[in-house]
C-alpha cells in the first residue's frame, strides 16, 4: 500500500489481510475515535436524510394518486350526468312523437266514423 499511497500518514487500512497472529497495524486511539465519530452518526443522517425524502416523494405519489382518483370521479359523474340528459331527451321527443302519432290515429277514426255515419 504505501508503493500506491506514498508516505500519507492521514490515510490508513481498515483491515490488513494476514497470517499473522494478532493485528498488525496498530491504530492510534485519534483515528479510532474519528472513525467511531464520523461513522454512525453519518449513517443515521444519511439514513434520516433519505427516510424523509422517501417519505415525501411518497406523500407527492400518493397526493398524485388522490388527484388523479378525484379527477376519474369527476369525468365519471360528468359523463352520467350528460348521459342522463340525452335519454331524458330522447324520451320527450318520443313522447311527443308518440302524442302526435295518437291524435293522428284517433282523428283517422273520428273522420272514418264520421264518414260512415253520413
Amino acid at each position: 500500500m504505501d508503493k500506491f499511497l506514498g508516505k500519507k500518514h492521514n490515510i490508513q487500512p481498515v483491515a490488513v489481510a494476514s497470517s499473522l497472529q494478532g493485528d498488525s497495524t496498530p491504530c492510534s486511539s485519534d483515528s479510532e475515535q474519528a472513525l467511531e465519530d464520523t461513522g454512525p452518526p453519518a449513517k443515521k443522517i444519511r439514513s434520516s436524510i433519505s427516510k424523509n425524502v422517501k417519505e415525501r416523494k411518497s406523500q407527492g405519489l400518493m397526493e398524485e394518486l388522490r388527484q388523479s382518483a378525484q379527477a376519474r370521479e369527476v369525468n365519471r359523474e360528468r359523463r352520467h350526468q350528460e348521459l342522463l340528459n340525452i335519454r331524458t331527451k330522447a324520451v320527450n321527443i318520443f313522447s311527443t312523437k308518440m302524442d302526435e302519432l295518437i291524435k293522428s290515429i284517433n282523428k283517422n277514426d273520428k273522420d272514418k266514423q264520421n264518414n260512415v255515419d253520413k
